[in-house]
């Protein structure tokens, strides 16, 4: 009794350190917001020496024209939005019909879908830039640097795993 007690207080100490690590990088925005650039980039784990800075900083990044992080945060969301919206409408009618049907051809898209999820991004990024390149030369259809564009690798790269997950 007094091992599994000890086993448990174990297991909780262990939780909050994973929680502690999982959070500082949170705090270390926090703290790096309410000071100048020069010192984020000398003392990034210091405190800021003037906590009100904070609020100038976060004005600067609304209203900066150099930076642009209004519209930078509408594509972040239309992208992700339309994406997502997309991307589980696909896939889950995907996966149902995997399941469903149980034949040889079902089961070995399926693992087309899974071993799709091994393929790293790093390995798919240029000949993808090259067929979106490729595409807009033959029919006039531009991907690069557009929702479009965006969008379509987002389904493509997030296909996989959906399915999957949808599967299960």
């Amino acid at each position: 009794m007094k091992t599994k007690k000890l086993l448990d207080a174990g297991f909780e100490a262990f939780t909050f350190l994973l929680f502690v690590v999982y959070l500082l990088p949170f705090v270390l925005i926090i703290i790096n917001a309410a000071k100048d650039s020069f010192s984020v980039t000398q003392y990034p784990m210091a405190l800021p020496d003037d906590w009100g800075m904070i609020f100038e900083n976060m004005k600067t990044i609304w209203t900066s024209s150099n930076i642009r992080y209004p519209s930078s945060f509408m594509s972040s969301l239309i992208i992700t939005a339309l994406s997502m919206i997309t991307l589980n409408l696909l896939t889950s009618q995907a996966a149902w019909v995997l399941v469903r049907t149980k034949t040889s051809f079902s089961k070995f898209v399926f693992l087309v879908f899974v071993a799709a999820m091994v393929i790293p991004f790093q390995i798919i990024m240029f000949p993808l830039l090259t067929w979106f390149r490729i595409i807009f030369q033959t029919t006039g259809i531009r991907l690069l640097r557009t929702y479009g564009g965006m969008i379509f690798s987002y389904l493509g790269f997030g296909l996989s795993l959906s399915v999957f997950m949808f599967h299960g």
